[in-house]
């Protein structure tokens, strides 16, 4: 009940305060990101949540993943998620966007990545749902023949969706509407 109370607060907010919500140029400004982190390791967390091994590869610990969305000027969390570790962080952020999808304007947001987040998957997605986004990137090898076909430090590139981009793509639908699409125009900076 407190979840749904809490959603209805937020729809209220966003729809019938539109004087009172902060934005940045007129965007709302929304920030997404997850961790795992370890639970009490009893054997109903570890058949709940899954184990995953240390580091040293020895030892299996109940872990859990979180992962939520925020709403960085007005300070809501929008939707937060708990669940086993066997979940990745992206599906997860995907299902955060879909449930604040349902509480405020998606074409009237950017959202913020950390670094683990840039795949092709979730980008085309994005591009799908008509979302601004940024993504920090984890590396500079990342995206590396783009950066190089720049003539200058912020310009909108093509994204060709091929080879191990498009074998990293789970989804079969997702799969064979990018290997239409051949590329996705993106801007680096």
């Amino acid at each position: 009940i407190f979840v749904d109370m809490y959603k209805e607060y937020l729809m209220d907010f966003y729809t019938n305060s539109p004087e009172e919500v902060k934005k940045y140029k007129g965007y709302c400004i929304l920030a997404v990101d997850g961790s795992m982190f370890e639970i009490p390791n009893t054997k109903e967390l570890r058949e709940a949540f899954k184990t995953q091994k240390n580091s040293s590869g020895h030892r299996e610990s109940a872990r859990a993943r979180v992962s939520g969305i925020y709403d960085v000027e007005n300070e809501f969390i929008l939707d937060a998620v708990i669940t086993d570790c066997g979940q990745g962080e992206k599906e997860l952020a995907k299902a955060n966007i879909e449930k604040t999808g349902e509480i405020v304007d998606l074409k009237k947001c950017i959202i913020i990545f950390d670094r683990g987040y840039p795949g092709i998957e979730l980008i085309w997605h994005l591009e799908k749902l008509g979302v601004k986004y940024i993504f920090r990137l984890q590396n500079t090898n990342m995206y590396e023949k783009e950066k190089k076909s720049m003539t200058s430090n912020d310009e909108w590139v093509a994204l060709k969706v091929d080879g191990d981009r498009l074998r990293k793509v789970d989804d079969e639908n997702t799969k064979q509407e990018l290997k239409g699409k051949k590329t996705i125009s993106v801007r680096i900076s």
